[in-house]
């Protein structure tokens, strides 16, 4: 049966490589400020698994516009967090997610897989982001939390 791709679940691998991502997460003690994710139905449920266990409670705030994204309107939602939050983490889409890594990088990627997890830390304000240099750039894979 035909399903349109907003309404699409996640994979079997996509549920496991949340897993894997929240087990990263936790062991790092990551938690974000405030979560920005896509309504889309793959985007919640890797939300719901990489987060579980997790309080997420009032920090969670679902943007119709990170559907279907420009890397301009993920820079935009950005630029209009709260400024006096810390950590911002955004669950999306491809290609957007990997063009916004790289813009605000400065680096390149060949890919940037489904549960691909970035973490770029800027000393000054986001209010101009897409100017910024970043100072830390983490970027881990699925792939490398499997180890050997």
């Amino acid at each position: 049966m035909y399903q349109i791709d907003f309404d699409r679940p996640l994979a079997s691998k996509g549920q496991n490589d949340a897993g894997l991502l929240n087990k990263f997460l936790k062991t790092h003690k990551i938690m974000p400020d405030i979560i920005l994710s896509s309504p889309a139905a793959r985007t919640k449920e890797t939300l719901e698994i990489s987060l579980k266990d997790i309080d997420t409670s009032e920090k969670v705030f679902f943007k119709d516009e990170l559907y279907h994204a420009s890397t301009e309107t993920v820079l935009n939602l950005i630029q209009l967090s709260k400024e006096e939050i810390s950590s911002l983490l955004i669950i999306g889409h491809n290609p957007s997610m990997h063009n916004v890594f790289e813009q605000l990088s400065k680096q390149s990627v060949s890919k940037f897989p489904t549960c691909g997890f970035a973490s770029i830390v800027f000393q000054d304000s986001w209010k101009n982001i897409a100017k910024l240099v970043a100072d830390e750039i983490n970027f881990i894979t699925p792939k490398s939390l499997k180890g050997p």
